[in-house]
């Protein structure tokens, strides 16, 4: 009996020594329970007050189980976001991209066929529909401090001809007083800023959708998103070419330049039959001044001509850039 109550009292006295839950400390540990729900389940997860009471309360109760709470509650170092980081260099193809940030989703097309080189969409809730598409969905959804923001890039400046002197010129990061504003549009209403521009060698659209007229904290929010955009470099990854390879260059110009007859001009223009030369890039070529770190002995020049259109010199030739990428061709600038 004596060796009971000696327990009992050893026991007590180790427990008096022990940490109180005090409130700082409940609420540290409530902090680090939804750090680690949205670390698993996204930022778009948002659990009820019922749900955060809950997980506050299993924090403190896990916080009795000395290092068992430390591995299980601790703030992870895993992305606070449903996408990987896209700081490193990014192909002159490739998607535009968000940097991760906790609040915000994001998703990418990644590689697409110039002259429309990608999309990227970021928004602080759910992404209901992929980038590059109406999102019509994900808008429903928008609350009156929620932003959805949509950036699609379309070739090259130099790439798309005379239509780049339409955008005017901007540098990063991008803020909403340099957009348009409506409240109301085709298909649409609650409120955005569209920013169109060149920058960094690419023809840029953004569009930044808010569910109500923004309070400045709500468009200052949109604005640290968009100093998250990353852009692709506008010049390749070239790889070595084979002879073989230079051929089938061509293959890949043919795939994007018009074979038809296009009666939107006058008179209409027939790009039908065109004609295709391709030759490994000399010193006399010209190519982007931004790019001209690319070895020219990986760029192969196709020569396009339309002989139908022989009496309209400017629309009657053209000449593309082309250089293997990735194990593929890649078609990367117009200079001509």
């Amino acid at each position: 009996m004596r060796d009971d109550e000696e327990f009992e009292k050893r026991l007590r006295d180790s427990f008096d020594r022990l940490p109180a839950p005090s409130d700082t400390l409940t609420r540290a540990s409530r902090e680090r329970a939804l750090g680690a729900f949205e670390a698993v389940f996204g930022a778009v997860v948002r659990p009820s007050r019922r749900a955060k009471r809950g997980l506050a309360a299993l924090a403190v109760a896990l916080l009795g189980c000395g290092t068992l709470a430390g591995f299980a509650l601790g703030r992870t170092s895993a992305p606070e976001a449903t996408t990987p980081s896209v700081r490193a260099s990014l192909s002159a193809t490739g998607g535009p991209g968000f940097e991760p940030a906790r609040g915000w989703n994001t998703a990418q097309t990644g590689d697409a066929v110039l002259p429309q080189a990608g999309s990227a969409s970021a928004a602080t809730v759910k992404l209901l529909d992929p980038p590059g598409s109406n999102p019509h969905l994900t808008l429903q959804q928008l609350g009156r401090s929620d932003v959805l923001i949509q950036v699609s890039i379309y070739g090259r400046a130099d790439f798309v001809g005379s239509g780049w002197n339409t955008y005017p010129p901007r540098t990063l990061p991008l803020k909403t007083p340099g957009g348009d504003a409506s409240a109301n549009w085709e298909g649409g209403s609650g409120y955005r800023y569209v920013i169109t521009g060149r920058v960094d060698g690419w023809l840029l659209e953004v569009i930044v959708s808010f569910g109500a007229q923004p309070s400045e904290a709500t468009r200052r929010l949109a604005d640290e998103e968009l100093a998250r955009l990353v852009l692709p470099s506008p010049c390749p990854a070239a790889q070595a070419i084979s002879p073989s390879q230079v051929e089938a260059a061509g293959a890949a110009v043919g795939r994007i330049i018009p074979r038809a007859v296009d009666r939107t001009v006058r008179p209409p223009a027939d790009y039908r039959d065109p004609a295709m030369t391709s030759r490994r890039a000399t010193a006399k070529d010209t190519v982007p001044t931004q790019c001209a770190q690319v070895p020219r002995d990986r760029i192969v020049v196709v020569d396009v001509s339309y002989p139908a259109l022989r009496s309209r010199p400017r629309m009657a030739s053209r000449t593309y850039l082309v250089s293997r990428q990735q194990g593929r061709a890649v078609v990367w600038a117009r200079t001509r």
